[in-house]
């Protein structure tokens, strides 16, 4: 909220009267630029950065990877007969038969009772739909509005992680062995966990806004426990000697919600909450927000379209917010019916049942008659909705925690699942130091947070400490970080510490050793902008720091969410084509093709894209000349068309030398063609500037020439 204050002050600054001030609970990233001349000191400050010299650094470090490495990454990418993914749990990377996990997936998608395959033309329907959502409340915002409808926008991907901790085939052979890698040809109870890969897709955008308006409501879910340090403040200390350590686990939660449930449940709370209603926001907003979210749940697997009519999508926003709702609706449901029964009992159970998602918990000081009677009550709260049951004396792990009773004394130990890789960041690796400088620190942090007991304690700090040399970490570095987090008071590890509000404006950069480091000398730098009253106030009580965006790892260069069962040399090309819209201005201006010659070299594009392409690269081709300039733009492809139509008219308008080059050189119309020849993976906008830079120095287009 104080960076947000902060950059409504700026902007209040250079547009005076002319921001619009609102309460927008979503608004598009902003691409604001100070304007030049606006302020001497900002445009000092401004230049003087610019001209900070790229070769102050020197680029002669070596890879982190050698050659022979970067080449079998690269066959492991492209190797046709496996598919690589993440482990559900426990950080392992699990390579599979492509064939195989290809059928584990189809088996999944043929249950007709969730899933059915439709065309990929429904998106243009679920945009209408949102549209005509928004249309009805009347108070949302302009910001609001664009952050819903205006975003460049791709279908989700179906794909599944494999749940190797729930495999016996799997643990057994992790019994066995001693080794780091484990060969099991595919074990055939395997199951997956299913995710529908939207972070663009057209409903992720109102998940969000939907996400922040349930939020509020989760506080009065009486069973909720935010994470483990909440958990464990929930533990007590002593007692019954003959209690019973329950857990319970609710199978495949969130694709067996249906979609009445769901709704219901929300409906529910939303009734019994209404001061909680955001106040520009309806009960009906929101459900139909909810609605259209389950019921537009389309994404695609090897080409094919699918829509999910039963459950949510794991991978939207809003899902683990909506189906803690919905559990938290049947407990209210189950709290009632044991009233009805045994008001003791259902006393007791409002108190010590505590759940995280799906995973819930209780200790047990009551008869085993009534442990039964309440297991079966919780498996009719819903046809769809299963509990299954785990007890146990002395010991049981829940979430990563290990709850241990002895006589009447609990203790809680920290808990790994078998299948747990422990694969912590290696030492070596080419992340930046402060990075790898706190992770013994954190860990032994989360160590000393969860273990009770001090002599178990050592124990599992030794134990860190003999993992932490194996991947290459100083010996001195990891006593340290023990050393730092063991003085902490366990009482201060386990209280939830609120989060200051601060003003911070953020320099992030992709981290890359061979890239200069430029943040020193723009910190150097503030005092220009602080010697003058007007910039000084805007940033008064401001903090700079800088963050490291990390570059494609591993997991990001061999796993990826598309599936497809073709290979590389038989799949479609890509290609650029006219979107055909009667009335298109780009059309007639825009190359139909594959690829575009550079002169010196033959460029394929990247992805298939058309007139409302956004955040691409493009290039121009003066049709008097021949000559071609390289452009980029973070809007639509369209809109950039009428921007370069109307400098070429208007003289005044002019801010580049390619217009009057355009206007000057060829005679009749059209003056110019277009051709979008690169796709970006993300909306950065430097990551985009830069990639525009590396094309014209690669390509040296005349036409960019022109602005040296």
């Amino acid at each position: 909220m104080a960076e947000f204050h902060r950059k409504i002050r700026l902007k209040e600054y250079f547009f005076e009267n002319e921001y619009e001030q609102d309460d927008s609970l979503v608004r598009n990233k902003s691409s604001f630029q100070p304007p030049k001349g606006r302020n001497s000191a900002l445009d000092q400050f401004i230049s003087t950065n610019i001209e900070f010299p790229s070769s102050t650094l020197s680029t002669s470090r070596k890879a982190n990877i050698s050659l022979k490495e970067r080449k079998c990454i690269e066959n492991l990418k492209n190797d046709p007969s496996i598919i690589i993914k993440e482990a559900d749990k426990g950080g392992g990377v699990v390579i599979m038969n492509k064939e195989y996990y290809e059928r584990k997936m189809l088996d999944m998608l043929n249950d007709k009772a969730f899933y059915q395959t439709t065309d990929n033309d429904c998106s243009k329907t679920t945009f209408k739909r949102i549209k005509a959502l928004i249309k009805e409340n009347k108070d949302i915002t302009r910001h609001e509005f664009n952050y819903l409808l205006e975003f460049e926008w791709k279908s989700s991907s179906f794909y599944g992680l494999p749940k190797i901790h729930k495999s016996k085939l799997i643990k057994e052979q992790c019994q066995k062995t001693t080794t780091n890698v484990l060969e099991l040809k595919d074990p055939s109870d395997l199951k997956f966990r299913p995710i529908v890969a939207g972070p663009v897709c057209e409903t992720h955008r109102l998940s969000n806004l939907i996400d922040i308006l349930l939020k509020p409501f989760i506080k009065n879910v009486k069973s909720y426990i935010r994470d483990d340090i909440d958990f464990l403040s929930h533990l007590p200390r002593k007692i019954d000697k003959n209690a019973m350590l329950v857990s319970f686990d609710v199978t495949n939660l969130y694709t067996n919600i249906s979609h009445s449930l769901g709704l219901e449940a929300i409906e529910y709370w939303l009734n019994k909450y209404p001061n909680l209603i955001h106040k520009r926001f309806s009960k009906s907003f929101i459900l139909e927000g909810i609605k259209t979210i389950l019921e537009n749940n389309n994404f695609k697997f090897d080409e094919k379209y699918y829509n999910q009519i039963k459950g949510t999508a794991m991978g939207t926003k809003c899902a683990p917010t909506y189906a803690t709702l919905v559990l938290g609706y049947l407990e209210e449901k189950l709290y009632a019916k044991m009233s009805d029964t045994n008001e003791e009992l259902a006393n007791f159970i409002q108190e010590e049942w505590k759940r995280f998602l799906d995973d819930c918990f209780i200790i047990w000081t009551r008869s085993d008659d009534e442990l039964t009677q309440f297991y079966q009550t919780l498996n009719n709260l819903h046809k769809d909705i299963n509990f299954t049951i785990e007890k146990h004396k002395n010991k049981l792990p829940f979430l990563d925690v290990m709850i241990i009773k002895k006589n009447d004394t609990l203790s809680t130990d920290i808990f790994y699942k078998e299948t747990d890789s422990k694969q912590y960041l290696n030492f070596t690796s080419c992340h930046p130091s402060h990075t790898k400088r706190s992770i013994p620190y954190n860990l032994a942090r989360r160590i000393c947070t969860i273990v009770s007991e001090s002599e178990v304690r050592e124990t599992r700090l030794k134990e860190l400490t003999a993992l932490l040399i194996c991947r290459g970490y100083p010996k001195q570095l990891i006593q340290n970080g023990i050393e730092n987090a063991s003085k902490i008071p366990r009482h201060e590890l386990l209280t939830a510490k609120p989060k200051e509000e601060t003003d911070i404006i953020t320099y992030v950069s992709t981290y890359n050793p061979k890239n200069p480091e430029a943040f020193g000398i723009i910190k150097n730098n503030i005092p220009i902008l602080m010697n003058d009253d007007t910039m000084r106030n805007a940033l008064k009580e401001t903090n700079f720091i800088k963050s490291k965006r990390q570059p494609p790892n591993l997991k990001r260069l061999l796993t990826k969410a598309n599936f497809t069962s073709t290979t590389l040399s038989e799949r479609h090309t890509f290609r650029v084509t006219k979107c055909g819209r009667n009335n298109c201005s780009l059309c007639q201006h825009i190359i139909e093709s594959d690829s575009y010659n550079f002169k010196r070299k033959k460029f394929f594009v990247n992805s298939n894209m058309s007139c409302d392409v956004q955040n691409v690269l493009y290039v121009i081709t003066c049709n008097g000349c021949g000559e071609f300039y390289i452009g980029q733009t973070g809007g639509k492809l369209r809109t950039r068309r009428t921007i370069h139509a109307q400098q070429i008219r208007d003289p005044s308008t002019r801010m580049i030398p390619l217009s009057a080059h355009l206007d000057e050189c060829c005679h009749t119309e059209p003056k110019f063609q277009m051709f979008p020849f690169f796709k970006m993976s993300n909306d950065s906008t430097s990551a985009r500037l830069n990639k525009e830079n590396y094309f014209i120095k690669c390509f040296k287009p005349k036409l960019n020439a022109l602005h040296a």
